[in-house]
């Protein structure tokens, strides 16, 4: 349960509040941008969440309205409400604030299990108890993280892989994952093989066809997806219709 500190609003500079929680969520310059020009011509309409961590005020909720508002001269303070809170609490905090405004990421949801239960030393039930969730959920984003390879981190991270498929990239060996990546991004016309004009590769979507293509190529096997069936031998297809 969030506990608040007191009912009176706190008013802050923008520099004195730290952002060491902000590694829990997905940096978006658009959205701060969109954020300052409505700081700007409707001023602050929801106070910022902040708890105390020593001598400094540290920001649990409203990233995006502190960083617009660094960006204008003409706002030098921010409406803050005060939180208690243990670290695991805030954690909890960063999660269930957001998901009220229903603006959670499944990344930033994987970042706030992986701090709680490698961290904070909380194994998966008592997380996902925390969280309101059921440990399949916990389970399911903690490998987002920790079975991921290093590249598939980076372009999770940076928006380049969608959730979704990293979903799928968790079931490879993480020595797999690198190739499968990058062959799921092949032009046709840079792949060995060939397929019909009806048969649609989108990178999101063929992850999986990659993997099996990389198998079939390794171990000269013809694979099928769906109706088509796919030679290893380069730039062959058999119609299975």
């Amino acid at each position: 349960m969030l506990r608040w500190a007191s009912e009176n609003l706190l008013q802050l500079k923008p520099e004195e509040i730290g952002e060491h929680y902000g590694r829990y969520r997905l940096h978006v310059p658009e959205a701060e941008r969109a954020m300052a020009k409505s700081l700007e011509r409707y001023g602050q309409l929801s106070p910022v969440v902040v708890c105390r961590r020593g001598e400094r005020y540290e920001l649990i909720d409203g990233f995006k309205r502190l960083g617009a508002a660094r960006r204008l001269t003409q706002l030098d303070h921010l409406s803050a409400s005060l939180m208690e809170a243990d670290e695991r609490t805030v954690k909890a905090a960063i999660y269930g604030l957001n998901r009220v405004g229903g603006r959670t990421r499944e990344l930033e949801e994987a970042w706030i299990i992986h701090a709680l239960v490698r961290e904070d030393g909380m194994s998966q039930v008592e997380a996902a108890e925390l969280l309101g969730r059921h440990k399949s959920w916990v389970c399911r984003r903690l490998a987002l993280i920790e079975r991921l390879g290093a590249k598939a981190r980076e372009e999770l991270h940076v928006g380049l892989l969608s959730p979704t498929a990293a979903r799928q990239i968790v079931r490879l060996p993480q020595g797999n994952q690198a190739e499968v990546l990058d062959a799921a991004r092949l032009k046709p016309e840079d792949s060995d093989v060939v397929y019909p004009p009806n048969r649609v590769r989108e990178p999101q979507l063929h992850i999986a066809d990659a993997y099996q293509l990389s198998l079939a190529c390794a171990l000269g096997r013809t694979i099928y997806f769906g109706p088509l069936a796919v030679s290893s031998t380069p730039s062959s297809v058999l119609n299975a219709f």
